[in-house]
């Protein structure tokens, strides 16, 4: 066989094999979340753009005028280079976006509760931010597969697939072939129900790979393409609608940890990294994907906004979430909300209005808890999401 394996192939699976247990254990512990009703899905598909290491919030999604915050936040660029996309402010580093900013929500200042990489990536991948770092797959199931479950389709790849191997199996024909005979024989050889199940689902998702085209044009030199490319031609080909990634190569894990040189760092990461997400935004539209597509963009923590003594800037328990496409509700021309002080911190936001008139922080929680009610869960609580519904994303 090619390079790519079988036990390649079933990393990042394991998960899926738990989550008919996942509903009926939680169900019987969480109470029902009061608040928000269900709501006829706008959402198809889910998309989640993870940015490992922090994006600055002040270049990308909460740019801010050198009146406006107080003496020692650090503001890198002149007032005339935020970019005005209908009635977004932009970060120079979005100017690409600006494009599509009647279908972009930005929600500033939500808590992740975290300033440590490895405890911010299991908030971000269960999308709540009270995960035990050492829980089971049964107890922290991927965000992704369980919108798959919740919307009633099952079809989801996270961050565990794509890696180089699989990306090149999805070119390949013969590897396909290969590994989806091996397959099938090796589920009707297992006794084991847990292992079976397993097999089971990684031999369904190959069925869908194989009906498909191959996947064509990548260009591994050209950093973090194929990660684009990839997931395009998995929802235009229907392998899958709920999809993970993590935008980070082997070298580097953590591309947007700028703990020096932040501003000349970030800028290099960005001018990678949003033309391929503007690319990769324009090919939905082109395909007719993107209305009833949610595509996020998020970081498992933030970036301090005062500069250390090696120009970088340090963690920060606060985010910005990037919304383009479908399934929550897009004001015309983009709307932005949440809103920070002079200090860059968040305020309390209304659940009900999204302005800054509340008296509860906006958290990971309650925007799990939101994509959930899109995607047509009327009680997240099954599958153990507490958080309280932003009902303005769901008006």
């Amino acid at each position: 066989m090619s390079t790519f394996s079988r036990r390649t192939f079933l990393k990042g699976i394991s998960a899926a094999a738990c989550l008919s247990l996942t509903r009926s254990a939680v169900a019987t512990t969480q109470p029902t979340t009061a608040g928000a009703t269900a709501k006829r899905p706008a959402a198809k598909r889910l998309v989640i753009f993870k940015l490992p290491g922090g994006i600055d919030t002040i270049w990308t999604a909460d740019p801010r005028r050198r009146n406006e915050v107080d003496a020692d936040i650090d503001i890198p660029y002149a007032a005339a280079d935020i970019v005005s996309a209908g009635n977004l402010q932009l970060g120079p580093h979005l100017a690409p976006l600006a494009k599509f900013a009647d279908q972009t929500i930005i929600m500033k200042g939500i808590g992740t509760r975290s300033v440590q990489h490895p405890y911010g990536e299991r908030v971000i991948n269960a999308m709540k931010t009270n995960v035990a770092f050492r829980a089971s797959l049964l107890r922290r199931p991927h965000f992704v597969s369980v919108v798959a479950q919740a919307a009633g389709h099952g079809r989801y790849l996270d961050a565990g697939y794509f890696s180089p191997q699989f990306l090149q199996m999805l070119s390949d024909k013969t590897a396909q072939g290969r590994l989806h005979d091996s397959l099938r024989a090796s589920v009707k050889t297992i006794s084991n129900p847990v292992a079976a199940s397993k097999f089971n689902d990684a031999l369904l998702l190959l069925e869908r790979i194989v009906a498909a085209p191959p996947l064509q044009g990548l260009t591994p030199e050209l950093q973090w393409s194929p990660l684009f490319d990839a997931t395009a031609w998995a929802l235009e080909h229907d392998v899958a609608r709920c999809i993970s990634v993590d935008v980070r190569d082997g070298e580097n894990p953590f591309p947007w940890d700028t703990h020096s040189n932040n501003n000349a760092r970030q800028s290099k990461q960005s001018a990678i990294m949003v033309p391929l997400l503007a690319a990769f935004l324009q090919k939905l539209k082109d395909r007719n994907l993107l209305d009833d597509t949610l595509v996020m963009v998020v970081s498992e923590l933030g970036r301090f906004p005062v500069l250390n003594d090696g120009l970088g800037k340090d963690h920060f328990p606060e985010v910005p979430i990037l919304f383009f496409g479908g399934g929550l509700s897009f004001a015309r021309g983009g709307v932005a909300f949440g809103q920070t002080d002079r200090r860059m911190n968040a305020l309390p936001i209304s659940y009900s209005t999204g302005k800054p008139t509340g008296d509860r922080l906006a958290t990971i929680d309650d925007v799990a808890t939101t994509i959930l009610h899109a995607f047509g869960e009327a009680t997240p609580t099954v599958y153990g999401y507490v958080g309280r519904p932003l009902e303005f994303l769901l008006s």
